[in-house]
């Protein structure tokens, strides 16, 4: 690298800073500023396509009939209400009577359907490891679901550990 002429501040050429051990002094500043802008493009593309926030993969659903803990809908309290504001209805609330205290319900996603929402829950089996009381336990999992929508609720019930399974339609409201 060369010392700059402190006299004549017009003469240093910063493209040599550029990469250190590299001489760009020979390449036009407009080629290094479209090197630049090309890399950084790519990067952005790339991060665009592969995606940071990628949506779910749709859930799969079997054919088969549900045979699980039972299941139900109900619809929650309504949201605070203000003086002046409309009427908000309450959201369908899934209601599982599991057969013990281990199992672990689980919201996964909501999808829009034609005039209808699909709501996907998991059901863990609990850990058997562990000893657990016989006794039916009620559990409750708010689907943010506006109780005058129409919903079909999907389960899909899980081996403790296990992360993949399919779901099968287990209620719906009319």
């Amino acid at each position: 690298m060369t010392t700059p002429n402190r006299s004549s501040p017009d003469k240093v050429d910063h493209r040599r800073r550029i990469w250190p051990g590299v001489d760009f002094s020979g390449t036009p500043t407009w080629a290094l500023t479209l090197a630049m802008a090309l890399g950084v493009g790519a990067g952005v593309f790339v991060g665009a396509t592969k995606g940071c926030s990628s949506a779910p993969e749709p859930p799969r659903i079997a054919e088969r009939g549900y045979a699980g803990p039972a299941i139900g809908l109900a619809v929650g309290a309504p949201p605070q209400r203000f003086p002046g504001s409309p009427d908000i209805p309450g959201p369908h609330v899934v209601v599982i009577q599991a057969p013990s205290p281990g199992w672990e319900a689980r919201l996964d996603q909501v999808r829009e359907n034609f005039q209808r929402r699909d709501v996907f829950v998991t059901l863990t089996e609990p850990n058997p490891a562990t000893m657990q009381p016989q006794v039916i336990v009620e559990q409750r999992v708010d689907s943010g679901v506006a109780s005058s929508t129409p919903v079909s609720v999907y389960v899909r019930i899980l081996k403790f550990g296990e992360t993949r399974g399919e779901y099968v339609k287990a209620a719906e409201s009319k």
